[in-house]
């Protein structure tokens, strides 16, 4: 989603932008709004289970977890380029999975390989992953 976000604000318009650039700009900015939307829906979901359990559960790793989140956001998705590690992942991924496959199937696969072999990507991969939900 990063890379969206990013895409559609490098994007700048003048009275020279072609018609390509501003169906592109509309693409993502779609994009955008469906992805915000998938998140909007797995944050409920996640909701829905946890609210109910919370009183049963142990608060300490619950904080430890959530303090490591933030830590992993913070680091994944910094503003700074030099530790950015979604952009940096996004690179070394996308140049290592050029051509895989020949399919997107295969590059998404080859792509997701790529980001969980390294450990602060794994970390956010699995945060997105709710397959553990009974609902």
């Amino acid at each position: 989603m990063k890379d969206v976000i990013d895409a559609t604000a490098n994007m700048q318009f003048s009275a020279s932008a072609t018609a390509a650039d501003h169906k592109r700009f509309d693409e993502l900015t779609e994009q955008l709004r469906q992805n915000a939307s998938s998140a909007q829906q797995l944050a409920a979901r996640f909701d829905r289970y946890l609210t109910p359990r919370l009183p049963y559960l142990d608060q300490a790793p619950l904080v430890a977890a959530i303090k490591q989140a933030a830590t992993d956001a913070d680091l994944y998705y910094n503003h700074d380029p030099a530790i950015n590690r979604s952009n940096q992942l996004s690179e070394k991924c996308g140049t290592e999975c050029k051509g895989v496959a020949g399919t997107h199937a295969g590059y998404s696969a080859c792509y997701m390989s790529c980001i969980k072999r390294d450990e602060l990507g794994a970390r956010v991969v699995r945060c997105e992953e709710t397959q553990f939900l009974p609902y």
